[in-house]
């Protein structure tokens, strides 16, 4: 994995710019550093990357049925939620329909389904489970969370950086107009390949993700909304 600096002195030796040791040395850097999360961003969220698949455990408060993802604000898309107790699969369902199952109700008992409920008022993502939950019960959350922005020289990018890389120079090019004769649109086409590129790459390596088992009957591409369970 590419370190913040790394990435900021490729971008900087495609501009015919020294390399640095601190992100930070000079307003250029500091602004090929954003440039840098900028790429990051619209790379991670181009695609569920395989490196960004993580799985979280999460404690419940009894009878509070809103579980926040904390620490992970809402860079997270959710693949699976799993009761660990009884390694029971949730069913997502709208919020329409949590709200209409929930409504009034005060049952507890083995978590059936979840919904996505906005943001709590740090920014972090939540989750509304039912039944409401009994003391003792955790849920496992699955799914890809993209990075906060890198920071530090040291801090690392799960991503494959040449995607990211690419478009940090075509966004360099654009702000300072063109480099070696080659103008931001040339740039953007080189980084748009590349990031296709890296896309495809991700998911070759991933393509039984869409093949599930539903009571030993295999089911391709099944509803992304019921998940089979």
């Amino acid at each position: 994995m590419k370190t913040y600096l790394e990435l900021v002195n490729q971008v900087l030796v495609a501009m015919r710019e020294s390399e640095v040791s601190d992100v930070t040395q000079n307003n250029y850097t500091k602004m090929v550093g954003k440039f840098v999360n900028d790429a990051k961003q619209q790379c991670e969220d181009a695609n569920n990357w395989e490196a960004n698949l993580e799985s979280i455990t999460l404690g419940t408060i009894a009878g509070i049925a809103n579980i926040s993802l904390t620490g992970y604000g809402q860079r997270g898309t959710i693949d699976t939620v799993v009761e660990t107790t009884n390694n029971n699969y949730l069913r997502v369902v709208s919020r329409r329909r949590m709200r209409d199952i929930s409504r009034g109700s005060t049952t507890t008992g083995i978590l059936s389904e979840y919904a996505n409920q906005g943001v709590d008022p740090v920014g972090d993502s939540v989750i509304t489970v039912y039944p409401l939950p009994v003391s003792g019960q955790e849920v496992e959350v699955t799914g890809w969370f993209r990075q906060a922005d890198l920071v530090s020289n040291g801090d690392t990018m799960r991503i494959p950086h040449r995607c990211v890389v690419e478009l940090a120079i075509a966004l360099a090019v654009r702000e300072r107009g063109e480099v070696s004769g080659q103008m931001s649109q040339e740039y953007f086409e080189i980084a748009k390949r590349t990031l296709s590129d890296a896309i495809a790459y991700d998911a070759a390596k991933n393509d039984g993700e869409d093949t599930w088992y539903v009571e030993g009957v295999e089911k391709d591409q099944w509803n992304n909304n019921t998940r089979g369970w």
